[in-house]
């Protein structure tokens, strides 16, 4: 399962604006998006985007909308980090994840697929100067700015917040055996309770309200998202997948890191 986002729409899941979202001076966001076009630029994957923003967002030159960006609002120049272009590509799952941290170096961008495993993809970045932005109005969300028409074309299958900067081994891991950390806010797996109530696995009830996305049947066609050993390693692809056998009696909820 996983959501399915049209283009130029008011489609999103909004998560809230608990106080443990807020004004965080580290953090991570990431996912596994299915983006259907890469036509147009600044369209959010996710982020807390309003008049003082922390977004994942696509953005490109010439209309496009290939290049992967990073950014934190800051009072003088803005914190930011951007891909090179060509990063993003269309109808095909990737692992995207933006970190940030406004006390100690700038932010960066990463990206995996289902034969890749996720790496960084930072290509200009910039630490930005002056106090971080107040985002305690804006609520996290995944697809567009709440009041805006400008969701990207996109499925999202899974979306996690963390309020730590990952680092890009604990990013590897999350790519194929997502799971909750001590750091994780929000861990989300879109579409699995229909377009109700979204389930934050956090255990932090910072559970997502959907507006306009539709299910469709697509998840990442990797391990099964509620069971598997954590030995596992490399890409895990759909037909590693077929060849396991079926076993009903190991599905259970995810498993709390250690």
């Amino acid at each position: 399962m996983s959501l399915l986002f049209s283009e130029s729409s008011t489609n999103l899941v909004n998560f809230g604006s608990a106080a443990a979202l807020d004004n965080l001076a580290r953090g991570t966001f990431l996912g596994w998006f299915y983006p259907t076009t890469v036509a147009n630029a600044f369209r959010t994957f996710a982020g807390k985007a309003g008049s003082n923003q922390i977004a994942l967002h696509r953005r490109g030159i010439a209309g496009g909308g290939s290049m992967l960006r990073m950014y934190v609002t800051r009072a003088t120049t803005e914190q930011n980090a951007t891909s090179a272009t060509a990063t993003l590509t269309a109808n095909a799952w990737q692992f995207l994840a933006g970190t940030w941290d406004v006390t100690d170096g700038g932010p960066k961008v990463y990206r995996g697929t289902l034969a890749a495993l996720v790496s960084d993809v930072t290509d200009t970045s910039a630490d930005g100067s002056g106090a971080k932005g107040d985002d305690s109005a804006v609520a996290v969300h995944v697809g567009t700015t709440p009041g805006a028409s400008e969701s990207p074309g996109m499925r999202c299958a899974m979306f996690q917040m963390h309020n730590t900067d990952l680092l890009l081994a604990q990013l590897i891991e999350q790519q194929f055996f997502p799971h909750p950390l001590a750091s994780t806010l929000i861990y989300c797996q879109l579409g699995y309770a229909g377009t109700g109530t979204q389930p934050d696995w956090s255990g932090n009830g910072n559970n997502g309200t959907v507006t306009g996305a539709t299910v469709t049947p697509d998840h990442v066609p990797m391990r099964p998202i509620f069971h598997a050993g954590r030995a596992w390693s490399g890409a895990f692809t759909a037909a590693a997948a077929a060849a396991l056998p079926y076993q009903p009696w190991l599905l259970r909820a995810p498993v709390l890191a250690q």
